[in-house]
């Protein structure tokens, strides 16, 4: 049972850490197209969207905003995905 629960909080803090980075290097190398107003900012928005919370405080307003916040909605389906498989068939040895 703890073996499942460290599998389910890696995933997501992985996500989380991943996304974080990623908006972060925006911030500071990419002319911050997200728009963010501190680094703060950025690991709010990464918390709220991992969360599925989604306050709507930021937006992605260019192109490339877009494809890389899309990119995390993808992977945190992903993530979902596996965690319901792994919750619903707990017999299962490997998630697919």
């Amino acid at each position: 049972m703890v073996t499942k629960n460290i599998y389910l909080y890696s995933k997501m803090l992985r996500t989380l850490l991943l996304f974080s980075l990623v908006y972060i290097l925006l911030y500071y190398f990419a002319d911050n197209p997200l728009q963010f107003d501190s680094v703060i900012d950025a690991l709010y928005f990464s918390a709220t969207t991992t969360s599925t919370t989604g306050f709507g405080d930021y937006a992605p307003k260019t192109p490339l905003s877009k494809l890389i916040v899309t990119l995390h909605m993808i992977v945190l389906i992903i993530d979902v995905n596996d965690i319901l498989k792994y919750i619903s068939f707990p017999g299962l040895k490997k998630l697919y």
